[in-house]
Parts: C-alpha cells; sequence; structure tokens
C-alpha cells in the first residue's frame, strides 16, 4: 500500500514549525512552512540559512502555527515573495476572448479576432490595450513598377505586418 502525499500535504499549513527526519534534529533546527504544493506532496520550509523543497514524508511538524520564537531568524517576512498557500492545479482553464490579431500557424501567420472582422481595424497584437487599443495603420514598404506594396504598422511598437500573412 502507498502512502497518499496529497493527503499527507494536507496536514502542513503556512508558519507551521517543522524538522526534516534525521538523528539528532530538535525542534530549535527547524524551519517555518512558507508554501504548500498538495498537488505534489511537497512543502517549501524557510530555514535561517535559506529556503529548501522537501516531500511531505520527510518532515514532522513540531508545532502548528506560528507561536514560538524555536526556530529564530525565520518569519513570514523573510521569504523572498512572501510565504502562500499554492495549489499545483487549480482545475481547467477558463480560454481568454482575442482582443487582437493572434498568431495561428507557421510563417507568421495571423488571423483577426471577431470585432476587428467586423469592424474592419485591426489591433497590435505587442501593445494592444482594452482602454486604449493601438491599431495598425497602412505603410508603404516597397515600390515597384509604380505598384506600392503596403504593410501595416503599430505606431507606437513598431510592429510590422504584411497583409498578405492575414488568413
Amino acid at each position: 500500500m502507498f502512502p497518499d502525499y496529497q493527503q499527507q500535504a494536507k496536514n502542513f499549513g503556512i508558519n507551521d514549525l517543522v524538522v526534516p527526519y534525521a538523528d539528532g534534529v530538535k525542534d530549535t533546527m527547524g524551519g517555518r512552512v512558507v508554501a504548500v504544493w498538495p498537488a505534489i506532496g511537497m512543502v517549501d520550509v524557510q530555514f535561517p540559512h535559506g529556503n529548501m523543497r522537501y516531500p511531505v514524508e520527510d518532515l514532522q511538524i513540531v508545532e502548528k502555527g506560528f507561536k514560538s520564537d524555536k526556530a529564530k531568524g525565520v518569519f513570514p517576512d523573510t521569504v523572498p515573495g512572501g510565504a502562500s498557500k499554492t495549489p499545483v492545479s487549480v482545475g481547467p482553464r477558463k480560454m481568454a476572448s482575442k482582443v487582437a490579431l493572434y498568431w495561428v500557424s507557421r510563417d507568421r501567420k495571423y488571423r483577426p479576432c471577431k470585432s476587428e472582422r467586423a469592424h474592419g481595424k485591426y489591433t497590435c497584437p505587442k501593445c494592444h490595450c482594452q482602454d486604449d487599443p493601438s491599431y495598425l495603420t497602412k505603410a508603404p514598404y516597397t515600390r515597384q513598377d509604380g505598384v506600392s506594396e503596403k504593410v501595416l504598422v503599430c505606431p507606437r511598437c513598431t510592429f510590422v505586418i504584411m497583409e498578405s500573412d492575414l488568413v
């Protein structure tokens, strides 16, 4: 029978005082839990000398919560980025609605979104913004035999795309 590491990870909480299983290790040599990864059965522990990730089966909880100063110099605000509880999987992602040209296939082929097709203006895929969209403008690229080849250019970031690259 195999242990359920995901279930064991649920026993750990932020700021728990933990020590690795080893001979001669005292609770004063422990560290504070700063992140719990329940989906993979891992825990990040902040020690005075640095942060380490451990499998839950390699740690034992000495004290729940942040009540004492047994692990000196280890506080939640000493952890870069702060302490947090982060699940690895939070379920299926919702697809974001497209608001600008988006890359669709090889050789820099782009497809306009529905709103762009409706009003005939293309939004820059690099610097698009909901509040103040930057629309691509036509600019001459080359002139050959009296005919100008035009490209679409973003006036903000100079993103350039050939009209023939729109699908």
